[in-house]
């Protein structure tokens, strides 16, 4: 028997309130606070182009060494083309959001800020952000911003832009080329369908002297991969994706193919349990699995210097198996800075930001391994660069599913992806659940009424 929380109790849980952040697979350690150009030498470089009473900015990267390289080179290039602001970069030890939040209620806010696109938007609400449209208006900007679905749910609240697109990727599937070939598997393609996968995973898992080799295994933004079978035939798991007023994970056919995709492939022993992940030596990266699905920035693992296998592996990327919706329905990952309400120096973030999106620092940004912050950049500057430096054929595809994916969902403090997938709450629960062996059905029906608690009580603190 499965030992489990019982239905009182999950429904309890349901309810509370979570402090903690959820942080994306795609989120890297983070480092302590460095500045990245001595003050002395900005002052001295200022000073010999001339400038008096120069501005200083304070903006925030996210954590990773890769970050901190590009971000070094951006403030570097961006003080060679004019001489009056001074930029220093900010990383947090210990936790990114927390710092950002505690800044704020400090008064001691960086006035340009990194966030995920899913993020920010709690800090609208609190009246800590600036919006964008005057400044983009002004410099007829706005084809930096593109239409489609996603970009304007990450990076527009309310009417509003608050968020630039500053690095972005798309949702894809990775694969391990050697382990189809040994299994005589056609490899995935841009078209493939969801029955293709299934067949795939049912003949990838095998052993060879003594070694599992399994067919897929999922990192642990576990939400995030769920979009797959979710709505890969064009249905949506609430009512609607921004502000959703209905939990309705329960409809029939996304109960049949989470049992396949959470259920049963670990179950069969097609994918290894999250125990086992976590012990480590078992990864699409060390060559023991055949696919998974996740995004641009794992690709230094794959292939290069960084790659967990000594001369990297023999493999490529393709879009998500589709259903009947004929998208690629996964994540898009979209980053970018917002501007601190109470900064002094407006005019002067927006400068810095322009420089970021313009061509020159999206140069910087695909050099640094991010993909660029809208299609046309990565296909023009990332593209070439992921195929010459990870060995990665299909590149292109990390930018057609990002113009394809659809966001879990948006909402500001309450019932966002901070309160639904806290722990403890009931995303977190049902996916254990199913680790366990509990039926999709079980689990997800169970689920759905948590998560309708949380978006009642997100409504009726708005009413």
């Amino acid at each position: 028997m499965v030992d489990r929380m019982g239905r009182r109790d999950f429904l309890r849980s349901a309810g509370i309130a979570a402090s903690a952040l959820l942080l994306a697979a795609c989120q890297p350690q983070v480092v302590e606070v460095e500045k990245v150009v001595k003050e002395t030498v900005e002052v001295e470089k200022v000073a010999e182009k001339g400038a008096t009473d120069p501005i200083r900015l304070r903006f925030s990267a996210w954590g990773d060494v890769q970050d901190k390289d590009v971000y070094e080179k951006i403030v570097y290039e961006f003080m060679q083309a004019q001489s009056q602001i001074i930029p220093s970069v900010e990383q947090y030890l210990g936790g990114y959001y927390e710092k950002i939040i505690a800044n704020f209620a400090a008064g001691n806010s960086a006035d340009v800020l990194y966030f995920q696109g899913w993020t920010w938007q709690k800090f609208v609400e609190n009246a800590q952000l600036r919006a964008l449209d005057p400044f983009i208006e002004v410099d007829h900007k706005s084809s930096w911003w593109p239409e489609f679905q996603a970009f304007q749910e990450a990076t527009r609240w309310q009417g509003q832009t608050y968020m630039t697109p500053t690095d972005t990727s798309g949702w894809v599937t990775f694969y391990n080329k050697d382990l189809f070939d040994n299994q005589g598997i056609p490899y995935p393609h841009d078209d493939w369908t969801w029955d293709d996968y299934k067949e795939a995973i049912i003949n990838l898992a095998h052993e060879d002297g003594g070694t599992k080799y399994y067919s897929y295994a999922e990192d642990n933004a576990y939400y995030f991969m769920w979009l797959l079978p979710v709505r890969k035939d064009g249905l949506l798991e609430w009512d609607r994706i921004v502000e959703p007023t209905k939990a309705q994970w329960s409809q029939e056919a996304i109960i049949r193919d989470m049992q396949f995709y959470a259920v049963d492939q670990i179950q069969l022993g097609y994918q290894p349990e999250p125990a086992v992940l976590a012990g480590g030596g078992i990864s699409v990266y060390s060559g023991r699995v055949a696919m998974m699905f996740d995004g641009s920035w794992r690709l230094p693992r794959m292939f290069g210097d960084k790659a967990e296998v000594e001369g990297g592996l023999n493999y490529d990327v393709a879009l998500l198996p589709k259903g009947e919706s004929g998208r690629s329905e996964g994540m898009p990952f979209i980053h970018g800075h917002v501007m601190a309400a109470a900064t002094q120096e407006p005019e002067a973030s927006w400068e810095l930001l322009k420089f970021i999106l313009d061509e020159q620092g999206q140069q910087i940004v695909a050099e640094g391994g991010r993909c660029c912050g809208r299609p046309e950049m990565i296909e023009q500057l990332w593209v070439p660069l992921a195929m010459e430096k990870y060995a990665c054929e299909n590149a292109q595809a990390f930018a057609r599913a990002l113009e394809q994916g659809t966001h879990p969902i948006i909402a500001g403090e309450g019932g966002d992806i901070t309160a639904i997938s806290a722990s403890g709450g009931p995303l977190p629960m049902a996916r254990d659940q199913m680790v366990q062996g509990v039926s999709a059905e079980e689990a997800l029906t169970e689920m759905d009424e948590g998560l309708q608690i949380i978006l009642d009580k997100y409504w009726e603190a708005r009413s």
